[in-house]
């Protein structure tokens, strides 16, 4: 019985420290800053911020379930 609690909670573990190491850098690869540098629209500037809460909902989620 454990063990058919362990093997999905190591999947989940797995999937969150993933989900952080790798997500984190191509979240902020994918700053406007980068792209934009005369100046930000509010609307870019608030679709990546939309876009890193999302990211950081995720993680959570998978750290409440891991």
């Amino acid at each position: 019985m454990n063990l058919m609690l362990i093997i999905p909670a190591a999947i989940t573990t797995l999937a969150l420290i993933a989900h952080t190491l790798i997500g984190t850098q191509e979240a902020l690869s994918t700053s406007p800053h980068k792209y934009f540098a005369a100046g930000l629209t509010p609307a870019v500037k608030r679709i990546w911020i939309q876009n890193l809460c999302a990211f950081h909902m995720v993680t959570i989620d998978l750290l409440l379930m891991s």
